[in-house]
């Protein structure tokens, strides 16, 4: 859980945060069920990011799926999952059929 606290220590505590990963995706199944696992196996909860950054767990949920992106969000699940960028996250997807974005 140390890495929650430490995302929630305002590192990405400023709205509007821009990023070059923000961009319109559709949803994308596979990868919210394989970040889904990593969190479970790492006993890290949807809400427990959720809390730490100010969001609710259902905007993590969705951020998860690609049904919304959040640049915020992104950054705090990826520290969250020990990665230093949503696109090295993503890329560790190997089980993910998804075309090159």
């Amino acid at each position: 859980m140390n890495r929650i606290s430490e995302v929630g220590k305002g590192a990405f505590s400023t709205p509007g945060m821009a990023g070059g990963e923000v961009g319109a995706r559709r949803a994308d199944r596979e990868l919210g069920a394989w970040i889904g696992y990593q969190l479970r196996r790492r006993e890290i909860s949807q809400k427990d990011i959720a809390i730490a950054i100010g969001v609710t767990q259902q905007m993590v949920q969705r951020v998860s799926y690609g049904v919304v992106t959040s640049a915020r969000v992104q950054k705090a699940i990826s520290a969250a999952l020990g990665y230093k960028s949503w696109t090295e996250l993503t890329s560790r997807c190997t089980e993910c059929e998804r075309g090159a974005a």
